[in-house]
């Protein structure tokens, strides 16, 4: 039977707002800039091609169509599998569109809850990931634990802020599974790998507790001030893990969003400074502004910045995976800085490839950055500003580290290199030293050897 094809231009501004809304709320997150260029052009005008497309978005034409699409068209397909019965992609989004709209009336007025009823959508894994059920071993992490348990005893917003393999998630994990049901009567633990919208996850947030209100919410404030209620009849410790997928780092301010930040904000006030009995800990790769400042007025916030493990915690990662040369150790030890995710993938590839000999390692001459690091690193490097960038690329040319004075020019002003520098270092890509020099303190920066490896290896 052939499809009836949907005119150029059939839908209207606020029709293609509502039908973006439907998707994202399907999709359970916003669309990214590249992907909202895309499908939004397209809602215009479906007969474009990728290169129209990039000319006039501002995007590369390969970039659209080799990463962009491929990735949309296949997270739709697995959202909408049930209901569409086909593959998603560039050529049968008219058809799925109009299916789409057949089920709405698209200039009406509808919230996320009832277009997932609607669309009979369950909540997916992307916002439901739960701790692991085993207990995670840990390695010297004793004093990080108990920091963490008093924190949670004194503050009810906690951030924990670390570089990539570092060990956030693990730590938490076996915090939540060793000493948290001790200080909690409910964890819930989520994932913002996706970033969900502030309102999609509060309302997932509201439903675990398996309550409804009998009056409608008619803004997010009044979801929240119901959450509220709900933490103050229990205590509840809430994880929020990857929760840098909610920002990305731009010129102006280490802290833009991807949805609207203003409405996470909102929900970090509001966990830290309302009355209640429960906490909230964030797990990320950046600092989040709000918790400093929340800090900083004395308020009910804290932050712990998690590093690398001391030399004898890290000597047992490589003891664990049976390698050889123990007087060897310790260079490996501090080519990776004590990170134990990459130590632990490491030292797979020195049992692998040189029989667990860590002298033959070395004797490469090399860093090998993992597969799944190096591409969370780019992700991270990606979202950074020019200036940041440039600032990078400098300090990886270094052969040692520098002081502020020596990168003074590598940037339009000494203004904007402070900044960059001060970003830099709150993602844990920068090392900011301190170092004695004629009874004076002077600061160095430097890059970790994993960090440099990556963007030598991918400048232009």
């Amino acid at each position: 039977m052939m499809h009836q094809q949907v005119s150029v231009n059939r839908y209207t501004e606020q029709e293609i707002k509502f039908l973006i809304t439907v998707l994202e709320v399907a999709l359970e997150r916003k669309f990214e800039d590249a992907e909202f260029a895309l499908i939004g052009a397209l809602l215009h005008d479906f007969s474009l091609g990728y290169e129209e497309i990039a000319q006039t978005r501002g995007y590369s034409k390969n970039y659209l169509r080799g990463q962009v699409g491929p990735r949309l068209w296949q997270d739709l397909s697995n959202v909408f599998q049930n209901s569409f019965r086909q593959p998603i992609n560039k050529s049968s989004l008219e058809r799925f569109v109009k299916h789409l709209a057949e089920q709405f009336n698209l200039s009406g007025d509808i919230d996320a809850n009832q277009i997932r009823l609607q669309l009979k959508i369950e909540p997916s894994d992307a916002i439901a990931v739960q701790h692991p059920e085993t207990l995670i071993q840990l390695y010297g992490r004793d004093a990080e634990l108990a920091e963490l348990s008093n924190l949670l005893s004194h503050y009810q917003c906690v951030s924990l802020v670390g570089a990539i393999g570092v060990g956030k998630t693990s730590l938490t994990s076996h915090w939540v599974q060793s000493f948290g049901q001790n200080q909690f009567d409910v964890v819930i633990w989520r994932s913002l790998i996706h970033a969900p919208t502030p309102e999609l996850l509060v309302d997932d947030l509201i439903s675990v507790f398996r309550q409804t209100s009998s009056k409608s919410f008619t803004s997010f404030a009044e979801k929240l001030n119901f959450l509220m209620t709900l933490l103050q009849q229990q205590r509840c410790l809430i994880v929020l893990d990857s929760a840098e997928s909610i920002i990305q780092t731009t010129a102006i301010s280490a802290l833009n969003t991807y949805g609207d930040l203003r409405d996470y904000n909102q929900l970090i006030r509001y966990i830290a400074e309302q009355q209640h009995q429960s906490s909230l800990l964030l797990l990320s790769r950046q600092r989040f502004n709000q918790i400093v400042r929340l800090h900083h007025s004395k308020r009910s916030a804290q932050e712990i910045m998690l590093s690398g493990l001391a030399l004898e915690a890290a000597q047992r990662i490589l003891a664990t995976h049976q390698l050889k040369d123990p007087s060897s150790w310790d260079a490996v030890i501090k080519m990776y800085q004590g990170n134990p995710g990459l130590l632990t993938q490491i030292s797979r590839y020195i049992q692998t490839c040189f029989g667990g000999r860590v002298r033959h390692f070395l004797r490469c001459g090399t860093i090998v950055v993992p597969d799944e690091a190096s591409k969370l690193y780019l992700e991270q490097i990606h979202q950074l500003s020019e200036s940041d960038r440039i600032v990078l690329l400098d300090l990886a040319t270094q052969n040692a580290p520098v002081q502020l004075s020596e990168l003074y020019g590598v940037v339009k002003s000494r203004s904007t290199l402070i900044k960059s520098l001060t970003r830099l270092v709150e993602l844990c890509l920068v090392e900011r030293q301190e170092i004695e020099s004629d009874r004076e303190i002077e600061f160095v920066f430097d890059l970790a050897p994993v960090v440099k490896k990556i963007i030598l290896a991918h400048s232009p």
